[in-house]
């Protein structure tokens, strides 16, 4: 049973509520695990005893959209906390509080964000899974669009004009020259015409599609929510 891709969403912030804590993202997971038979699942729930090899435990992380090279060096394991992430767990009329072990913010730095963001185990907390439950979240995070990556001057492109025959015709082209004012790359042809085109425009002419170049469509800041089910493995 895996519960998999709902993503953090902005929040709008009300004008009659001001605070330096106000949440910049949120989520919501609805899960009914009464549809399954819970006993095919080998979950022990509601218990807090060691885990050890071949125990199944309910478990809920968070998985960044957008990752840096940087990110991706430095981290085998995706699971990331967004910035100040508060999570509530809401079943019928009760809610509580859930409690995780995340990064924490630098005193020095309020940007910066370091420590262990360890995944949670929600098997203690799920006595009877006979009733559905909501898992809410809401983070510091924010959600924005990345800036638009640039083409490289030198880059090689091919588009399609009409010949002298009345027939299209594909010409090669390189970038030049990069206008950051009106974020116009110009293009010079191999029939020394040239012309100026935006990023997008640019992007499906390219001859070498770059994936790196291309990336970007994510939104910095959203997260996938993951809730699985997942057997434990000692790695001794």
């Amino acid at each position: 049973m895996t519960k998999v891709s709902t993503r953090t969403t902005s929040c709008v912030r009300m004008a009659q509520y001001k605070t330096a804590n106000f949440p910049s993202s949120c989520a919501m997971v609805s899960v009914d695990l009464s549809a399954s038979t819970s006993n095919s699942l080998g979950v022990k729930w509601g218990t807090t005893e060691d885990v050890k090899t071949g125990d199944r435990r309910l478990v809920l992380r968070m998985l960044p959209l957008k990752r840096t090279e940087q990110d991706c060096k430095k981290r085998a394991d995706t699971h990331l906390w967004p910035k100040g992430t508060f999570v509530q767990l809401a079943k019928g009329a009760s809610q509580q509080v859930v409690g995780i072990t995340q990064r924490r913010q630098q005193r020095h730095d309020p940007t910066e964000w370091k420590g262990m963001s360890q995944l949670l185990d929600l098997t203690p907390i799920i006595k009877d899974t006979r009733s559905p439950f909501s898992i809410k979240i809401c983070t510091r995070e924010v959600i924005e669009e990345p800036e638009t990556p640039k083409h490289k001057l030198g880059t090689i492109v091919s588009k399609e004009f009409e010949d002298d025959d009345g027939k299209m015709k594909p010409f090669a082209g390189v970038i030049t020259s990069y206008d950051s004012e009106h974020k116009l790359y110009k293009i010079q042809y191999e029939d020394d015409d040239n012309e100026e085109l935006d990023y997008k425009e640019v992007l499906e002419i390219l001859v070498k599609k770059n994936k790196k170049t291309e990336d970007g469509r994510q939104l910095l800041g959203s997260y996938a929510v993951n809730l699985a089910v997942c057997e434990y493995t000692s790695h001794r």
